[in-house]
């Protein structure tokens, strides 16, 4: 039975994956595949994967309608990112293989040492550097053994790691390893090559390597181009034919500028957002310039102003399927946020530039005006302190928005957009001089009914502290929080790195097993039922962070829809049950988290025009945190490398103590709130 699954499989992929050749050149491009020898744990010296690529054993088989033509390979062809991979092609009337990937193999000889440069060296870890002779770039790739690292995130990892850049290779082993010395390295190295399981590392090769093949395979593949092809690799994924890239028309006016190497980088934006302009400048993507150290991307408006930003290498991850954010400043107020995809742009060997509007203009669509995601209300406690940074929407990147609060009267209650809330009544939020918005702050009653509680969400939860807070603000007894996780008395329903879609489709994630689910769907019903609870008067769901980061789910819709699931179970359980969905909180201030600060407003702003008119309560939660001092601090080290002695954020998303406080304060009065109406 296996072997005729096998044939049954291999005739499929023939007959599925035969292309009509349109008499031009076509394109195979390499893959790589990995398979980890336990799938439990990450990727250690003691816990290696297995790559694989196309044209495993040397050969590639293609199928004519006339004949089987033999490719011989010296190595399979793999693939590190979509443009950088290994590729059988024709250039110049040439077919041959185009190496875009190189592949180390450590063998023990190399010349190993410790690393005494203090910024990378922690009690968990022994580090070890050799001499790298490739001028590399792109400093991301696989290995066999290790994750691999940018030469930046290096520096803080504890865990077994890889890295490499223009000048040495770092290899990283946690102590439990007994990888010490640099003998108990080499020893290490020389037994997984003797044992036939060396240490291996796959990188975008400096200069790519072209291969022809010989006088016999160039007219087999010359005669095949107007005919059908077929293959029987798993690895290989299409047979391509001409390039079908194409400039993103929602972001720029034009679908091709002529040249190919631009329309990649243009063709991997996602998004682009121009800040602080009025009215129409004509901006336009000026050139590209590499460098040895990365990349520098340069817009101009039309009156000249030039606009910077830079990729640096020993930073971006041009693997990953996220898009990277690159912020362009120029010598005015006005700053560019470009999201694109490393993973699909072609580097030039030299300055690319002499690009002008008529080629790569920007169209107007992609200006942003600043505005505030906040409620009509806000109820509080009095002498709550407030943050509106936090509600500011589009807000400058390269410099601070001055944000001043007036009340009623025209006087001002704040210079900097955060106050302390001692009186009730109307908040008008000015930017920059402007304003921009108008609230209003009610104070709310102690609450003194008993009431069943279920706090349901993310890592906000899962670390206790918000729940035990949120306990010690009522009377002994007067409240019951349910749940099947946290401390006797402050129980919830917190899982660390979960989203909304996890609690409706995945029965288990990161350890946690998720109790909500029955037969596939989210079940209020069944999970009060289950745990024997009798009622419960206010579920507060904590939830969004990961939604929006999700690969595959992150889509506005998509949530919301993960979202209605769980609200909606939760009524036909109880029709009066009052529903408070967390908006998220920001992260710590910085001019690198702008970006997830405004995606989680741009969902905030969707979550509340979602359930404007429902019994489902959105709160602003994201305003109780200060958005600098309610995060973790520490002080740096000092050595020969930093003598920077100012105190470093250690954690940008999760609150310090103080912030926890605050959010279990919000919580306080959003249900003091909701139970006098």
């Amino acid at each position: 039975m296996k072997n005729k699954m096998v044939f049954a499989l291999t005739a499929m992929v023939l007959t599925l994956s035969t292309k009509a050749i349109a008499a031009q050149p076509f394109i195979i491009e390499g893959q790589t595949k990995t398979v980890i020898a336990n799938s439990s744990y990450n990727i250690n010296p003691w816990n290696t994967i297995t790559l694989s690529g196309v044209g495993e054993g040397n050969l590639i088989k293609l199928y004519t309608p006339n004949k089987t033509l033999e490719l011989p390979l010296t190595s399979p062809l793999y693939k590190i990112t979509d443009y950088y991979c290994d590729k059988i092609t024709q250039i110049n009337g040439i077919w041959g293989v185009e190496r875009n990937v190189t592949v180390k193999t450590f063998t023990g000889d190399e010349d190993w040492q410790l690393v005494k440069n203090q910024s990378f060296k922690n009690n968990k870890t022994y580090i070890f550097s050799c001499k790298n002779n490739e001028n590399v770039g792109i400093c991301n790739g696989y290995c066999t053994h290790f994750d691999v690292h940018t030469y930046s995130s290096q520096q803080t990892n504890i865990y077994d790691g890889i890295s490499f850049g223009n000048d040495d290779i770092l290899m990283r082993f946690m102590n439990v390893r007994n990888v010490k010395t640099v003998d108990a390295l080499k020893y290490y190295l020389k037994t997984q090559y003797n044992n036939g399981n060396p240490v291996r590392l796959y990188y975008v090769s400096p200069t790519p390597q072209f291969q022809p093949f010989g006088e016999e395979i160039q007219t087999a593949l010359n005669a095949s181009m107007s005919g059908n092809i077929g293959y029987t690799d798993f690895n290989i994924t299409r047979i391509k034919t001409g390039d079908d890239t194409k400039i993103n028309t929602d972001i720029f006016i034009k679908s091709s500028t002529g040249n190919l190497v631009m329309d990649r980088f243009l063709s991997a934006a996602e998004s682009l957002e121009i800040f602080n302009i009025n009215g129409n400048s004509n901006f336009f993507v000026k050139g590209i310039y590499p460098t040895t150290d990365g990349f520098s991307l340069e817009i101009k408006d039309k009156n000249q102003n030039t606009y910077t930003g830079k990729v640096l290498f020993s930073k971006a991850d041009f693997m990953t399927s996220k898009p990277t954010e690159i912020l362009l400043c120029g010598e005015n107020s006005t700053s560019i946020r470009l999201m694109v995809h490393l993973s699909e742009i072609q580097l030039p060997n030299a300055n690319l530039s002499g690009f002008s509007f008529d080629q790569t203009g920007i169209l107007n669509s992609c200006t942003v005006n600043k505005q505030f995601i906040i409620p009509s209300v806000i109820p509080v406690l009095k002498d709550t302190p407030l943050d509106f940074n936090n509600a500011l929407l589009h807000g400058n990147i390269s410099s601070a928005d001055q944000i001043t609060i007036k009340d009623s009267n025209g006087n001002i209650l704040s210079p900097n957009g955060k106050i302390t809330a001692s009186t009730e009544g109307e908040l008008n939020l000015f930017v920059n001089g402007n304003l921009t918005a108008t609230t209003n702050i009610t104070f709310t009653q102690n609450h003194t009914e008993a009431a069943a509680i279920l706090f349901m969400g993310d890592s906000l939860l899962n670390q206790n502290y918000y729940t035990n807070y949120f306990v010690n603000m009522f009377n002994e007894g007067q409240i019951n929080l349910l749940g099947t996780r946290g401390n006797d008395g402050s129980k919830h329903e917190g899982r660390g790195g979960w989203s909304a879609y996890d609690y409706c489709n995945v029965s288990s994630k990161y350890g946690f097993d998720n109790p909500f689910l029955n037969n596939g769907k989210f079940d209020f019903s069944n999970y009060m039922k289950k745990n024997g609870y009798a009622n419960v008067n206010y579920v507060i769901i904590s939830l969004g962070i990961n939604d929006i980061t999700l690969a595959g789910h992150n889509t506005t819709a998509e949530i919301l829809s993960c979202f209605n699931k769980i609200t909606d179970s939760i009524h036909t359980y109880s029709p009066n049950t009052k529903i408070i969905i967390n908006a998220p909180i920001m992260p710590f201030a910085t001019e690198e988290t702008t970006y997830a600060k405004d995606k989680r407003l741009e969902f905030t702003k969707a979550l509340c025009d979602h359930y404007s008119d429902t019994n489902v309560y959105i709160s602003p939660t994201y305003l109780r945190l200060d958005c600098y001092d309610d995060f973790k601090f520490t002080m740096p080290i000092i050595n020969n490398e930093n003598q920077n002695s100012a105190m470093v954020v250690t954690d940008t998303t999760h609150p310090n103590l103080d912030g926890y406080k605050n959010l279990a304060a919000a919580s306080y009065s959003d249900i003091n709130f909701l139970n006098e109406q």
